[in-house]
């Protein structure tokens, strides 16, 4: 099952009161799904109740498939993914198009860190599992870490212009808060995958090539341009 790090979110736990804590970088055990709930009266079929309850959804799927799948389950807790081409998320997108139409890019005062994956090796990772026997929860993540500053520094090598980053107190529901800007340090360790036999790339290594090839993907891209 293709899971996610927002399982680690203590924003919207409905089985727990209070959210566990995790640590800076989570680990598998921390949330060991046959130690959870689910219900499958909720209104999962509404979309407003989905976006609201992303990782809630994941949590529960995750403990429904531990408790009563009929064959072994591997539960693939991903990072945030970035790719050069097809950036479904838009993420990626949302800093370049800002930093070439000279636009602020909003952060949290001192922004946490968090978990990244390329696209490529997090598919890669798919296709290793389906084969392999490995099963339960296992952390998709470079095993570095990265901020708001690492992706604007990415673009800004990428276009040679500056990135103009204001942080605020309380950026909720400023349209121009960065996606990859954290309140506080939301990450997950990769020490299980790599024990497994499957090691991945560090940000350092990767997001540089990334921006770069999102940049020449959007020659003529203009965050004015699109509103």
């Amino acid at each position: 099952m293709t899971s996610t790090i927002e399982v680690y979110n203590t924003d919207a736990f409905r089985w727990r009161f209070p959210a566990p804590s995790f640590s800076a970088r989570a680990r598998e055990e921390e949330l060991d799904p046959a130690d959870y709930d689910f219900d499958t009266d909720l209104p999962w079929y509404t979309l407003g109740y989905l976006d609201a309850h992303y990782g809630e959804g994941k949590r529960q799927a995750e403990t429904a498939l531990t408790r009563c799948a009929k064959v072994p389950v591997l539960l693939a807790r991903v990072a945030h993914v970035l790719a050069a081409e097809g950036d479904f998320t838009g993420r990626l997108r949302f800093h370049i198009d800002r930093i070439r139409a000279g636009r602020p890019i909003v952060a949290h005062t001192g922004p946490g860190r968090t978990s990244l994956v390329q696209a490529e090796e997090a598919a890669g990772f798919l296709a290793w599992a389906a084969l392999a026997e490995a099963t339960g929860a296992v952390n998709v993540a470079s095993p570095d870490t990265a901020d708001v500053y690492d992706v604007c520094a990415a673009v800004e090598s990428a276009t040679g212009l500056a990135a103009d980053v204001i942080e605020k107190e309380d950026p909720s529901g400023d349209p121009d808060l960065s996606p990859f800007s954290c309140p506080s340090d939301f990450g997950m360790a990769s020490d299980r995958a790599a024990a497994l036999g499957y090691g991945f790339t560090p940000i350092a290594q990767w997001l540089p090539m990334v921006a770069r090839n999102a940049v020449a993907d959007r020659p003529g891209s203009d965050y004015s341009e699109e509103q």
